[in-house]
């Protein structure tokens, strides 16, 4: 393992946060990505629900990892959530 995997779990949370900030952040921005996609979608609403969908499989592949790795962590201290033990 390259580092720590306590410190990966840091990162791993720091970026799936980020991730749902900008998830958030896109569909109060454009809130016709609720709606059904219509065929004369603007570019910009066709490439925000791009970038939704991208940040959505970006989540699921941190969640995957994270699940991986968070076996290796030794668990010394109670966390608030019990799928980041960090």
């Amino acid at each position: 393992m390259r580092g720590p995997a306590k410190y990966q779990l840091a990162g791993l949370k720091a970026l799936s946060s980020t991730l749902e900030i900008a998830m958030r952040a896109l569909v109060a921005s454009y809130p016709e990505l609720w709606r059904e996609p219509r065929l004369d979608e603007p570019p910009e609403i066709r490439s925000a629900d791009a970038l939704v969908n991208l940040c959505s499989l970006l989540l699921a592949a941190i969640d995957k990892h994270r699940r991986i790795i968070t076996p290796l962590v030794p668990c010394d201290a109670p966390s608030d959530d019990p799928n980041w033990p960090f």
